[in-house]
């Protein structure tokens, strides 16, 4: 059983899972099932990412309790993360820095299309969701993300979906988008600076890996 005076920052992702799952006992059988769930899972991440926000299991069988622990502490995640996001003082310079900012959204069960706005010195000027799918798209007009970018004075921004899948690779389909998108930007005098895809395995950066997209040009 786990002290409560005893700090859980040192803690393995195992003992961790253990003790969410165990309602903090952290017992011998909690360490067994906790080692069970990431080597079915593959991390400590996509464990978490294993229910939905009302608890119904994804892949690997969960008990009823460990649903519902496991999406109460997934929900704490995601709204700890979103209290991350600031007025504008938050700086994104880097994919991995804007993968991190939009952190919540890798453990959505449905795409979901956001725009970053940014000033100048790369700092967050506001972010807006454009759109909300399903699990394998979303249907979108480039004039719902200009519209209100040109509404909102913002010249500068980049865009960030999510893939429920777990895989960040992007689609055929997303860098198509994407150029388009781009080109609309140019022609409107908005500058995308990237398509940052998150999901719960990690994040793809099209601007660093997607040669054959002529991204606008960042602050140095």
């Amino acid at each position: 059983m786990n002290d409560v005076n005893e700090s859980s920052s040192s803690w393995s992702d195992s003992r961790l899972i253990a003790s969410v799952i165990s309602d903090g006992r952290c017992g011998r059988e909690a360490i067994r099932r906790a080692d069970e769930l990431l080597r079915g899972y593959g991390s400590a991440r996509l464990v978490v990412a294993a229910v939905d926000a009302s608890g119904r299991p994804v892949g690997h069988r969960l008990t009823p309790a460990e649903q519902r622990r496991l999406a109460d502490a997934r929900e704490l995640a995601r709204r700890l993360l979103a209290a991350e996001i600031s007025d504008g003082t938050n700086r994104v310079s880097t994919p991995a820095e804007v993968a991190s900012w939009a952190g919540r959204l890798a453990f959505c069960r449905e795409e979901v299309l956001m725009v970053v706005g940014l000033d100048t010195r790369n700092r967050v000027a506001g972010s807006w969701e454009i759109a909300r799918g399903w699990e394998a798209g979303i249907n979108i007009h480039p004039r719902q993300i200009f519209s209100l970018l040109i509404r909102e004075s913002v010249g500068r921004c980049v865009l960030v979906h999510n893939h429920p899948s777990g895989n960040p690779e992007p689609s055929d389909e997303d860098i198509r988008f994407t150029r388009t998108i781009i080109d609309a930007g140019r022609l409107l005098g908005v500058d995308v600076l990237d398509h940052v895809v998150v999901a719960a395995s990690g994040f793809f950066s099209m601007r660093a890996d997607c040669v054959n997209l002529e991204f606008g040009r960042c602050s140095s």
